[in-house]
């Protein structure tokens, strides 16, 4: 097999199923049998890289047709098989064949007789390359090939040798593709014969031979042509041209005109006579006998060559069934050929140019048939099927060949099937765009030239399961004119045309049949069942499983300058030309494997690139070819295995993946094949494995590489999604917290990737194309099929979750890839193909662009009908009959929409692709196929079927009825057109004579006709309404069934398009990268946008670490680090586990975070054990170098909260602490703090400047340390500074108790401004909290200057128990502790009277009103508290507010005083000075 090369095209992937066997079949077939198909080369001592010139490819060199016969192309395959015998002239009928010398009469004019009992007369000539005849060989040859004639100067014949008989192994003209020189080139082995006995020449043996011979050797020099001449017995052979050898079983033969004697005569010139034993089979040219190149009863003769043969016939035809069980990738259509007029040349071997000319009509005897063989544009093995029926050429003059969509290099098999063939091949052959009927012509067109070999190579006809194949030769109807060029002699019978008879030679063989070989056969033939009959020269090979006949008996032509007598008016005899045919393996070209794996199972739809270098390969330049699984160069049709034929041995091929499968990863390694085998054993070992940098890769895990040496592409690992969420601890609702982020690892926690708490939610998509511009929810309209497009899809806001995912409405026509890449595969030019992008986040969120593949470039379109290969461009129906057609669409694949100009018919497609076109009304319409730009159209003429008459009934209430016509029953159908109206027709086939109806019925019902039951002859229509017939259609009905009046359609959605329409406008192929916001991006995001919930999409398998970076506000960070490990599981679903593990049943790990908290205690600076409560507070939050309110002024209060103190995650300023005096605040955010008491609990005092210092850490080590200073910190970290900083021991914040300050006035109960002196107090103290136990009494005189308790008696014990004003009748204590307090006045002042009964109290504690003037209270008589003492009259300045008044009374003289008048007298005076003092005094007051 060859591939295609030469080519860089891009993947093509063939859509047609093949079988394992087929490969089996083609790609090895006859690797066994057949060694070598193609020249050998040496192989040097290693495989090497390839030139940079070289093609990769095994060539033999140019394989062409020519005369050069000193070149040689080695072929060690079998160039003909025949399976039982072979003839050289027409085989006998009959069986068991008795052949022998018999002859009727003398020999004719020209020296050749005829025998009875023998093969008819052959002109062939030459059968190039290995001849095997498993049976016996036959030859009655009657061309003059080889003879030798010698001219005088004056330019007449002196000699004459006569023909040297048919030649085997070298043709003078053909592929010179032998086998190596001084091998084997034919074989006779005589087994299984259908010819009983042969005798020749009074010798009985396996090969006979009647008037010419065979030879086998080289060419010779006859004797009167030699320089100087010699004997006319003598032939010299030549030097250095290939010559080789028989092989023959049986006793040597002879030829039996040479033993009855051969007189050969040219024109009227006779030859030189010759008589005696010439053996059948000779050696050289004009060898009598062997020359010691022919054996005779040659033993084990089917090992030919050192290759066992003897199988051949089986193989064959095992070869051909496989063959014959190929789906066909192609079409096969039957038409005429085009008219024209042409003419033929034929370069001969001396220089004498002959031509002759034609003039083909395109239709009658003289036009030619054609046969398109129309393939899928792809296939490396283009496979065609086509019935016997179809190769036979009627009333035509012969078949033409047409070969279109056929890829470069491609081979060829065509099935033909149906038994028996017999055709006349026609003149022409088209490959492609060229008409190579000229092919041979040495000085035509090169191209046409290569071409001609090209066909020839490419195919294969099979001949499955035929007995006879007749294939006759070109004819002549068409004739118009020729000569022979340089041989035009002097003389009329130097030259003319002899097939339409004697006489006729000025007519130049026009209106004749002819049966001439030059109207060649292209391609190797295949016969494994039956005979081939060969009447033209066959260009490839020839097996054939019983007879072969070259079997040429027409004279055509007569040339005297050149060889006489010829069966062609070309002078061109039939020759077996050995080609190769391009689907067989050479044993001397390499082939290399290798396959395409997940890892444990093939995947098809590969492509890749051949490389001559590692560097070509790493740079990916100057590829060799592209080889696409499955379609373009790939031999084997399983997918997943890619085989790539002929290539060069012992070389080095590097191979990359040029495109990946979808679904699948891409794999960029650069693998090495070398061919160190050739022929069918196959080369597949991956020698060596390089990364796409050139590195050496040693590890089959990292060479992608099974165990088997499979290639591998790992599928797209889609990922796996693991989910998360934050929650406080303790909270079993597991209510989700808001602004943690968290660091994620893929290798281990060397690198870590910050993930953030997304919560933007995504609001829209944006779609932009390769050029950037927005196509958001847009149609870009029409787009080119195939092409590839880009877009890239970004989600808004810009920081919500990025991740998309797309799809794409019609996978068939375009499909999108992850990252928005589209693969536009294939269009009808209307459907509309929407791709859609969707947020993985919020599947609600979509946006969409829309686009139209175009129809794919559409090279032609046909109608057919349905099963049948002639073309069809007019169709007659009747009204009611039905055909199916069918359009046959290039390149494959491609589906047409029809349509119909009127409603004279309807169309309805069918599920195999075929459309029934029925006839409704009379009339003509143009039924249209079109696919792509191209439409073809049938003609249908529609005729009133005159055997038919139409019943209509009608009848509204039933859905289906039947009726019956003189009998018969009759079935109906609604009539579409007429609606609702409730009609029904049925057809009555009577050729329109009268007949009557009865019997109406439906499934419920019966109808009753009143009249015009029976129907008039003659009458096309009758129609029943209301009970009553008459003549005639419904007004509805009159066009028929028609559901689209204005034109059917197999296809809804069909639009028309004109032939000349330009293409569609296809947006440019573009591989643009995607954005950062691409779909499925490979940045690690938080794709939930719910506050604290987390999802990462798309992980591969692997192992990951997660842990906390940064805490919600409020909280602590949780400093546990989580394994999470993504493994598959069975039936490809995914394990994910995390360690430790807080997943519920809905994938999600829940993880805790302990809020942030601060505690204190505000306690009694005297009793630390003692809370409390009420105290208020202010909270500062440092930033930024400085303190400020937190939240902002006015907002930092906290207080000391006893009830319903639930934390509010809102309010990190409430007190969650219910009990009294301690505060606990949770979720403030880290950071530093400090607190200042505004207000102190009730009693206490709050000391002024001083703070309390603590920081909230992310990760805290126990209690919240607290720090007391004053407003002195430092700005960088906000820590407190200055003297005095100390840690509060416990937390516990304390305050001083306030003390009290208690004063009265001493006044005379008549003059409450009047302050009296000289009082003395008993005070008993008991302690705040104390008893009886602990009271204290001490005894206190009015301080009056310094006269009086002025200092404290006992600092210790009473440390308040002193007077602190020193102004007479002004009596306080300040700094009194808290505790209870009864005052006794035990001495009044002077002149008035004590009271021992009143006893007065106050209280110095946590609920005195007021500490700076305590208030005094009258005890009762029964020991509760009375009223407070009284408030002075008239309140002064600096004066008590509360008093305590004594009754005035006599003042008696001290015991022992004077007690004389004066004495009183001068106390009187005393007293009017001082109430004369104290008048003033008020006055000056007042």
């Amino acid at each position: 097999m060859r591939m295609k090369h030469g080519s860089d095209r891009g993947p093509t992937i063939s859509v047609k199923p093949r079988l394992l066997a087929a490969f089996t079949a083609v790609a090895m077939m006859f690797a066994t049998a057949v060694p070598s198909l193609l020249p050998r080369t040496a192989v040097a001592d290693g495989p090497v890289d390839l030139g940079p010139t070289d093609s990769g490819f095994y060539k033999p060199g140019d394989i062409h047709l020519g005369d050069d016969m000193d070149r040689l192309d080695e072929d060690h395959g079998v160039a003909t098989w025949v399976g039982r015998d072979m003839y050289i002239g027409g085989r006998p009928a009959g069986s068991d064949l008795v052949l022998n010398g018999n002859k009727s009469g003398d020999a004719d004019g020209r020296g050749f007789y005829n025998y009875t009992n023998a093969p008819t007369g052959s002109y062939a000539a030459e059968a190039e390359g290995l001849t095997i005849v498993k049976g016996k060989l036959a030859i009655n040859q009657i061309k003059d090939s080889w003879s030798t004639s010698v001219w005088n100067t004056k330019g007449d014949r002196t000699h004459f040798s006569g023909g040297q008989g048919f030649r085997f192994g070298i043709a003078g003209f053909g592929a010179q593709f032998r086998p190596p020189s001084g091998s084997t080139a034919l074989v006779v082995a005589g087994e299984g014969s259908n010819i009983s006995s042969m005798t020749t020449g009074g010798k009985t043996g396996n090969v006979g031979a009647w008037n010419h011979n065979g030879w086998i050797g080289v060419t010779s020099i006859w004797g009167p042509a030699q320089k100087p001449p010699t004997d006319v017995n003598t032939w010299t052979p030549v030097s250095g041209e290939a010559s080789y050898k028989a092989r023959l079983t049986g006793n040597a033969t002879y030829s039996q005109a040479y033993v009855d004697g051969y007189n050969p005569k040219i024109g009227n010139f006779p030859g030189t006579s010759k008589k005696g034993d010439r053996d059948s089979i000779g050696g050289n040219q004009g060898a009598w006998a062997g020359d010691d190149l022919v054996t005779w009863n040659a033993p084990n003769p089917l090992n030919v060559n050192g290759t066992d043969r003897s199988g051949y016939t089986e193989k064959i035809k095992s070869d051909s069934t496989t063959l014959q069980g190929l789906e066909s990738t192609g079409k096969v259509t039957v038409g005429t050929a085009p008219a024209e007029s042409a003419t033929y040349y034929r370069y001969s071997y001396n220089n004498n140019g002959i031509s002759y000319s034609f003039d083909w009509p395109n239709q009658g005897q003289a036009s030619e048939k054609l046969i398109t063989f129309k393939g899928d544009g792809t296939s490396n093995l283009q496979v065609f099927n086509i019935k016997n029926t179809d190769l036979t050429n009627g009333n035509q003059a012969g078949i033409d060949f047409k070969f279109t969509d056929i890829p470069e290099g491609a081979s060829i098999v065509i099935n033909v099937t149906g038994g028996d063939v017999q055709f006349n091949t026609g003149w022409r052959f088209w490959w492609g765009d060229k008409q190579i009927g000229n092919g041979y012509y040495l000085k035509g067109d090169a191209d046409v030239q290569k071409a001609y070999v090209d066909a020839a190579r490419s195919i294969m006809w099979n001949f499955a399961d035929a007995n006879l194949v007749t294939i006759n030769g070109g004819q002549y109807y068409a004739g118009t004119g020729g000569g022979a060029g340089k041989d035009d002699g002097d003389k009329p019978q130097d030259w003319g045309y002899l097939a339409c008879g004697t006489g006729q030679e000025s007519n130049f063989n026009k209106g004749c049949a002819g049966d001439d070989p030059a109207a060649a056969m292209l391609g190797s033939i295949m016969v494994p069942n039956g005979s081939f009959d060969s009447h033209v020269t066959t260009n490839g090979r020839v097996w054939v499983g019983e007879d072969f006949m070259m079997n040429n008996p027409k004279t055509a032509a007569y040339f005297n300058k050149i060889e006489g007598v010829t069966a062609s008016v070309l002078d061109m005899d039939q020759e077996r030309h050995n080609l190769p045919w391009s689907g067989s393996v050479t044993a001397s070209a390499s082939m290399i494997q290798w396959q395409k794996s997940d890892g444990s199972t093939l995947i098809p739809g590969s492509s890749w690139k051949l490389y001559r270098t590692l560097d070509d390969a790493q740079k990916q330049q100057n590829p060799i070819t592209t080889v696409t699984d499955n379609g373009t160069g790939d031999w084997n049709p399983t997918g997943g295995i890619i085989s790539v034929t002929s290539l060069v041995p012992n070389k080095n091929y590097y191979i990359c993946e040029n495109g990946h499968m979808q679904g699948y990863e891409p794999n960029n390694n650069i693998y090495l094949i070398q061919t160190t085998n050739t022929g069918d054993t196959l080369n597949t070992t991956i020698a060596k494995v390089w990364n796409e940098k050139g590195g050496n890769i040693t590890g089959t895990a990292d060479a992608a590489l099974t165990t088997g040496g499979a290639i591998i592409n790992t599928p797209v690992d889609q990922g796996t999604n693991i989910e998360w969420g934050k929650y406080a601890a303790g909270d079993t609702a597991h209510t989700p917290l808001p602004g943690s982020s968290w660091d994620f690892s893929s290798d281990g926690g060397t690198t870590w990737t910050e993930i953030t708490d997304v919560t933007d939610s995504v609001t829209g998509i944006v779609i932009k194309n390769a050029q950037g511009a927005d196509v958001t929810n847009t149609n870009i309209g029409t787009v080119q099929t195939p092409s590839t497009l880009k877009f890239t899809a970004s989600v808004t806001p810009t920081g919500a979750p990025r991740g998309i995912i797309w799809t794409s409405s019609n996978a068939a026509m375009a499909v999108v890839e992850p990252d928005g890449t589209v693969n536009v595969r294939d269009g009808d030019g209307s459907t509309v193909v929407t791709l859609t992008a969707t947020s993985t986040s919020d599947p609600t969120i979509k946006a969409t662009v829309s686009f139209t593949p175009s129809l794919p470039d559409v090279s032609s379109i046909e109608i057919f009908k349905a099963g049948e290969t002639q073309l069809v461009t007019e169709l007659s129906m009747n009204v009611g009959n039905e055909v199916k057609l069918e359009a046959d669409v290039q390149p494959q694949g491609i589906a047409a929409s029809w349509t119909a100009s009127n409603s004279n018919v309807t169309l309805t497609t069918n599920s195999d692709g075929t459309v029934t076109v029925k006839g409704v009304a009379t009339g003509t319409s143009v039924v249209t196929a079109k696919a792509g730009t191209k439409r073809a159209q049938v003609t249908v003429t529609v005729q009133e079927d005159q055997t038919r008459t139409a019943v209509y009934i009608q009848w509204d209430s039933e859905q289906s009825m039947t009726f019956k016509a003189d009998g018969e029953l009759i079935q109906t159908e609604k009539v579409g057109s007429c609606g609702n109206e409730g009609w029904f027709v049925g057809y009555v086939y009577k050729n329109r004579e009268s007949f009557t109806i009865t019997d109406l019925k439906s499934a419920n019902s019966t109808y009753t006709i009143n009249s015009g039951a029976t129907v008039s002859k003659g009458a096309a229509s009758w129609k029943i309404t209301g009970g009553n017939g008459s003549a005639g259609a419904p007004s509805c009905a009159t066009q028929g069934d028609v559901p689209n009046p204005e034109g059917p359609s197999a296809f809804a959605d069909d639009v028309a398009v004109a032939d000349d329409a330009p293409a569609a406008a296809a947006l440019p192929e573009v591989h643009a990268e995607g954005d950062s916001n691409a779909a499925r991006s490979s940045t690690l995001q938080d794709a939930d946008s719910a506050p604290g919930r987390f999802k990462l999409e798309n992980l591969p398998n692997g192992t990951y670490k997660l842990k906390e970076h940064t805490a919600p506000e409020g909280f602590t960070l949780n400093p546990q680090v989580y394994t999470i490990t993504i493994t598959d599981g069975q039936n490809g679903q995914k394990v994910v586990t995390w360690d430790p593990n807080h997943v519920d049943a809905n994938g999600v790990a829940w993880i805790s975070d302990t809020p942030t908290e601060v505690e204190w205690n505000k306690v009694d600076a005297q009793n630390t054990k003692q809370p409390l409560g009420g105290a208020v507070w202010k909270l500062e939050s440092f930033s930024n170098g400085g303190y400020a309110e937190y939240n902002g002024e006015g907002n930092g209060t906290v207080t000391d909260c006893t009830e319903n103190c639930t934390a509010d995650p809102d309010n990190p300023l409430q007190d969650i602490n219910p009990d009294r005096g301690m505060i606990k605040l949770q979720q403030l955010p880290v950071g530093r703090y400090r607190i200042q008491e505004k207000t102190p609990p009730s009693g206490y005092d709050a000391p002024e400047n001083t703070y309390y210092y603590f920081e909230l850490e992310a990760t805290p080590n126990g209690t919240v340390k607290i720090y007391k200073g004053t407003g002195s910190f430092d700005t960088t970290t906000g820590a407190p500074t200055g003297e005095g900083v100390v840690e509060v021991s416990y937390n516990n914040i304390t305050n001083p108790r306030k003390t009290g300050k208690v004063y009265w006035g001493k006044v005379s109960s008549e003059d409450d401004t009047r302050f009296l002196a000289g009082s003395a107090w008993k005070v008993t103290y008991i302690p705040y909290g104390g008893t009886e136990a602990n009271k204290i009494e001490v005894d206190i005189t009015d301080c009056v200057g310094t006269t009086g308790t002025c200092s404290a008696a006992d600092a210790k014990k009473a440390p308040w128990a002193y007077d602190v004003y020193t102004a007479e009748g002004r009596i306080g204590f300040d700094n009194l502790p808290w505790g209870s307090y009864e005052m006794i006045e035990t001495k009044a002042p002077d002149g008035y009277y004590a009271n021992p009964d009143a006893v007065y109290v106050f209280t110095v504690g946590p609920d005195t009103p007021e500490f700076q003037n305590v208030v005094i209270y009258k005890k009762n008589a029964d020991g509760t508290t009375g009223d407070a003492i009284p408030a002075p009259t008239t309140p002064l300045p600096n004066y008590p507010n509360q008093v305590i008044s004594n009754e005035p009374g006599v003042i008696l003289p001290a015991t022992g005083g004077e007690g004389n008048t004066r004495i009183v007298l001068f106390g009187f005076a005393l007293i009017a000075i001082s109430m004369l003092g104290c008048g003033v005094a008020m006055r000056k007051r007042i």
